[in-house]
């Protein structure tokens, strides 16, 4: 009997032992897997963040590029001619019954470093003349202010005439931007 209850102890003692060995073989193999874990959730947040940070990036770049294409509204790209403003000019004086409307247009080409060349609108300056009253110049510059283009009236020159009375030959210097 004694013989059976230490082989009983043996038999237990052996299998505890054999157990915890088992235990640490297993959390030694388990250790490389843990700190593997670890990295790949170190991973997955930094990709998780990313990919909101692109979201913000793509909702801010899409917001630069309304902001960027009502620019070009305002100050239109490389248009040193300015001839879509010169048809809306044209337009205007027509609707508002200018007469005798001429146009001449220069750019003025300003040197500019070449970080600025990019990033600075250029002036373009249009010289405008036509016969109106003064109701009618009037009504030409409100209308010349609510254009979706960028324009400034620079100079304006009146001029009487006995022969175009009650008429004046108005020039108008406007300046209009590019890029």
């Amino acid at each position: 009997m004694k013989n059976k209850r230490n082989l009983i102890i043996i038999v237990i003692a052996i299998g505890a032992i054999m157990s915890f060995l088992f235990f640490i073989l297993q959390r030694r193999a388990n250790f490389p897997l843990r700190e593997e874990l670890a990295q790949l959730r170190g991973e997955k947040q930094k990709e998780e963040n990313f990919a909101r940070h692109l979201e913000e990036l793509g909702g801010k770049s899409a917001q630069l590029d309304k902001d960027e294409e009502a620019l070009y509204k305002v100050i239109p790209l490389g248009e040193a001619q300015p001839l879509n403003l010169i048809r809306e000019l044209i337009q205007l004086g027509s609707e508002l019954g200018l007469d005798r409307v001429n146009f001449s247009a220069q750019p003025i080409s300003k040197e500019l470093k070449p970080k600025e060349a990019k990033t600075e609108p250029k002036r373009s300056v249009l010289q405008m003349s036509f016969e109106a009253d003064f109701q009618q110049l009037i009504k030409f510059l409100e209308r010349i202010s609510k254009l979706k283009r960028l324009v400034f009236p620079k100079t304006i020159h009146i001029e009487r005439s006995e022969e175009i009375l009650p008429r004046q030959k108005i020039t108008l210097q406007l300046t209009a931007y590019y890029f």
